[in-house]
């Protein structure tokens, strides 16, 4: 540029010095900037070494003013782990955000924008939940002049505010379809958010609440859906897309809602069930040639049913129904099979489509000129899917003399069992009749003295395995004289047992007579005129009104309010080791009238292990414990009104009554509400030895056996002890001094 001002120095400057000084000149900056110029001996006067330093050159801003924030800073969308901070400034800056957790204090992180604006914005993520943070916004604008808006803070929301963020959801099967043993599926939701900040997700599938999960594992919801449950068919929960709702709550209650179509796959075969009732496993047909003779028959019985959903009726493991869902009972989803074939080998006996409701039929077996030999029979059972289920029998046409022929069938009686056992002679010779050890399991025999035949226990009862003697007689014979076409019924009573060590029954199968046990047949001693002989009968009755024997227990226990508890094997400890002697005959007589009083009470009988835990005896008689569930609803619920009797000591069946204040007290049994009182009406019968208890048993029996009763003209009270004598004079003894006076 060209000089503006000038003036003349004339002071002297000595080596090495420096001296200061101005130049009078007004001046307006124009523009942004200027590039101003001073030089010392302009014009050359003096002479130096190097004449290239006399001037100074710099750039000068016009504006000296800083910027201002004109707005803000200010802070809003805050959440859990973000805020967005905004602020305006009244000219163009750049821009240096920091902030610190708390305050300026160790790592304070910044954020840059050297894009100069006039409205400036900064998202922060990642922040902690709950927490104070410090925050300063500072600017530049083009000249360089610098602002700070100063140091401030805002506080990030608690956990659990935010919504919930939802990730995938669906349905799936609750266990490997090839292996599991009902047909229950998962539905499931995983979160992204903080699964901390999650209160529950609800499930809604078909237009219903299907349940809700508080209990994440890790990010992953779910719940558990039974379609037998909900009603539905095969058809319509595979064959169709429903609509799967997901609504997750935050702890604030603020809803996030997802909606998809879902659908089971792949659809899996229709299930069924196919059974030869009768004949039983290794039955004969015995003929007098080598030929069966025209009219030889033999009648076999066909179960064929469909069920909707895989089911059971018999035993079943607890740790393959899911939380929240119960198992799925076949008798609550059995229907008719499409078409059921019978075959005698090869050659189909007979081919029909069952009525609604139907799930057996007797057929007639022509055996007319079949050889002697095995043969098998097959039914083919198909299911609606087209699915085919088949089951087979073998028996054998035999040679040889009929003599004495076994027939067993079983009724329920609502809550107990009416055995029927026939035995027939179809010899043309006397034969006499001894005794008939017979099988059962998972049932008391109840001992019976008649004209024609005793029955007595044969073991200790400490098994599911029972065997129980039929010892005939006539008059003052010990043998029963059957003649030629003859035919002797004997009926006994089988009360159902609930095991303590099984829970029920997950793992318990009932029979009567034969079953999976290698010992279960009834043997039959008998003789013809000479030596002894002895048949053994493979012949069970557990198909109870076409349904199998443990879906008939489980219908009887069902109706039952009344359950009377021992253990077996404990009484036999108890009373040996209080020196005396234990007789098999004695606890059988215990045993059988436990199942008597049972038959009359309306109620079922609870085996206990030796020393059993009082804990689980308690938690089977809480509402939800597994024999509570099994009952009669009585049972259920927090005021439960059923009965109990307890036979045995408290080394038999242990006290509980810990935590009531009552020791050697049965009040916990009692109480299922929790509140020291007893809902269940629960007593017990004790004595040191087996005929003590009986006693108790027999008098209780008399009401029912003899139509007996009590005039209640008297009564008995009995009062505690206690170490204090003054307690004991003062409380113990004026309680039941106020009971008799009640009395």
């Amino acid at each position: 540029g060209s000089p503006v001002a000038s003036d003349v120095f004339d002071a002297a400057v000595p080596p090495g010095a420096a001296r200061s000084g101005n130049l009078p000149y007004a001046w307006t900056c124009a523009g942004a900037t200027a590039e101003m110029q001073v030089c010392a001996d302009a014009t050359g006067v003096i002479p130096e070494d190097d004449e290239g330093n006399n001037c100074f050159q710099q750039t000068w801003s016009c504006d000296l003013t800083p910027p201002q924030i004109i707005s803000g800073p200010t802070v809003s969308g805050i959440s859990e782990t973000g805020a967005t901070i905004s602020w305006t400034t009244d000219e163009p800056c750049r821009s240096t955000f920091e902030y610190a957790p708390n305050g300026p204090f160790g790592a304070i992180q910044t954020r840059t924008d050297n894009t100069p604006k006039t409205n400036h914005q900064v998202t922060l993520t990642g922040l902690n939940s709950g927490s104070l943070y410090w925050y300063k916004a500072n600017v530049t604008d083009a000249a360089g002049n610098f602002n700070s808006s100063g140091g401030r803070f805002f506080e990030t929301e608690p956990v659990g505010t935010d919504p919930v963020v939802l990730g995938t959801f669906g349905i799936e099967n609750y266990r490997d379809p090839a292996t599991e043993e009902f047909e229950f599926f998962t539905l499931y939701a995983n979160v992204t958010s903080n699964p901390a900040g999650v209160d529950h997700v609800a499930f809604f599938f078909m237009d219903q609440l299907i349940g809700r999960d508080h209990s994440p594992d890790g990010s992953r919801y779910e719940i558990y859906v039974s379609p037998a449950a909900l009603g539905m068919t095969r058809a319509e929960w595979y064959d169709q897309s429903r609509l799967l709702w997901v609504k997750a709550y935050n702890l604030v209650g603020t809803e996030t809602a997802d909606v998809d179509l879902v659908r089971a796959n792949p659809p899996r075969p229709a299930q069924g069930r196919a059974a030869i009732v009768t004949p039983g496993a290794g039955h004969q047909v015995l003929i007098d040639g080598t030929t069966a003779p025209a009219g030889t028959t033999l009648q076999t019985r066909v179960y064929a049913v469909e069920y909707l959903w895989k089911c059971a009726s018999e035993a079943y493991n607890p740790a393959n129904v899911p939380p929240g869902l119960e198992y799925v009972d076949c008798g609550d989803t059995r229907q008719k099979a499409q078409r059921v074939r019978l075959y005698l080998g090869t050659t189909l006996v007979e081919d029909y489509v069952p009525a609604d409701g139907e799930f057996s039929r007797e057929l007639t077996v022509d055996l007319a000129g079949k050889p002697v030999g095995t043969y098998t029979l097959m039914t083919i059972v198909t299911l609606s899917d087209g699915t085919n289920l088949y089951a087979e029998r073998p028996f054998t046409v035999k040679q040889g003399l009929a003599q004495l022929t076994f027939e067993r069938s079983a009724e329920r009686r609502s809550h107990y069992f009416l055995v029927t056992v026939k035995l027939g002679n179809a010899g043309s010779a006397t034969g006499y009749l001894d005794y008939l050890d017979d099988y059962a399991r998972g049932f008391q025999v109840v001992e019976m003295d008649t004209p024609g035949y005793t029955i007595t226990g044969l073991d200790w009862g400490d098994a599911p395995e029972r065997r129980f003697r039929i010892d005939f007689r006539n008059g003052g014979s010990p043998e029963y004289a059957l003649a030629p076409g003859a035919e002797i019924t004997v009926q006994y009573m089988l009360i159902p047992i609930l095991d303590m060590q099984n829970n029920y029954s997950p793992n318990l199968a009932y029979y009567i007579g034969s079953g999976d046990h290698p010992n279960a047949y009834a043997a039959l001693n008998w003789r013809l005129t000479g030596n002894p002989l002895q048949q053994l009968f493979h012949v069970g009755a557990n198909w109870i009104d076409g349904v199998p024997l443990n879906e008939a227990v489980r219908q009887a226990t069902a109706g039952a309010d009344y359950i009377l508890i021992t253990s077996p094997g404990g009484l036999r400890h108890f009373v040996n080791h209080n020196g005396g002697s234990v007789q098999q005959r004695q606890l059988n007589g215990v045993l059988s009238n436990m199942a008597e009083l049972a038959a009359w009470r309306g109620g079922v009988l609870g085996f206990l292990p030796v020393s059993p835990c009082a804990a689980k005896l308690d938690r089977l008689l809480e509402p939800g414990g597994a024999w509570a569930e099994a009952l009669h609803p009585n049972f259920k619920g927090h005021r439960a009104t059923g009965y109990v009797l307890f036979v045995g000591e408290h080394e038999v069946i242990p006290a509980q009554g810990a935590g009531y204040d009552v020791s050697y007290s049965d009040l916990r049994y009692a109480s299922t509400s929790g509140q020291a009182k007893p809902e269940l009406v629960l007593g017990r019968i004790v004595g040191n030895d087996l005929a003590t208890l009986a006693r108790g048993l027999e008098t209780a029996l008399r009401f029912h056996r003899e139509n007996a009763g009590f005039d209640r003209s008297h009564a008995l009270g009995l009062s505690g002890t206690d170490d204090n004598a003054t307690r004991e004079r003062e409380v113990f003894w004026g309680d039941i001094q106020a009971a008799g006076n009640t009395f």
